[in-house]
């Protein structure tokens, strides 16, 4: 089937681009940016004063204890032997 026959039947079906949605969504996180940007500058003693932007997303990280302590009790032991 030629590439031309099956975009017009993917489109017929109601599939569409997903670089079409990928674009839409980061045009409205810059959107955002933007706006969140707009609203925190300020000009004082004739300069602009802007905060970081960060993203508000709270990431949570892996607790890795378990693995510091084995690599700890292993140099250790390595320490121990090469004495």
């Amino acid at each position: 089937m030629s590439d031309y026959k099956s975009r017009n039947r993917s489109k017929s079906l109601g599939i569409q681009n997903y670089n079409y949605w990928n674009n839409l969504k980061l045009m409205m996180k810059t959107h955002e940016a933007l706006k969140h940007f707009k609203e925190v500058i300020t000009k004082q003693n004739g300069r602009y004063q802007v905060v970081w932007l960060w993203k508000d997303s709270t990431v949570n990280l892996n607790d890795n204890c378990g693995l510091c302590l084995g690599r700890l009790k292993a140099l250790i032991r390595r320490f121990h032997v090469d004495k």
